[in-house]
């Protein structure tokens, strides 16, 4: 998986997610290197969108504010810089 922001970039290989009914939860995810790792899903978070709150953020909605769906968490102070998203299969 290839992560780009407008400061950078950052490579996440063994990225692996559940289905829908699984909330698109992140399964499995290593070997992250570059500029904006702190920006790479958890194990374990679910997608957060407008609509479907998952952040674990009490009466915040990052998706919503941002305008952009993600694996959010706690720990996660997340700026206005849209989030562009690559994914390549490996198997």
């Amino acid at each position: 998986m290839l992560m780009w922001t407008f400061s950078g970039h950052s490579r996440c290989e063994n990225f692996a997610v559940g289905d829908r009914s699984e909330g698109y939860k992140v399964k499995s995810i290593g070997n992250c290197t570059g500029d904006d790792v702190w920006m790479s899903p958890k194990q374990g978070s679910t997608f957060s969108t407008f609509d479907r709150d998952e952040d674990g953020v009490p009466g915040r909605n990052w998706a919503e504010e941002l305008e952009f769906g993600w694996w959010f968490d706690r720990g996660m102070t997340p700026n206005d810089d849209p989030i562009i998203l690559y994914i390549r299969r490996t198997d």
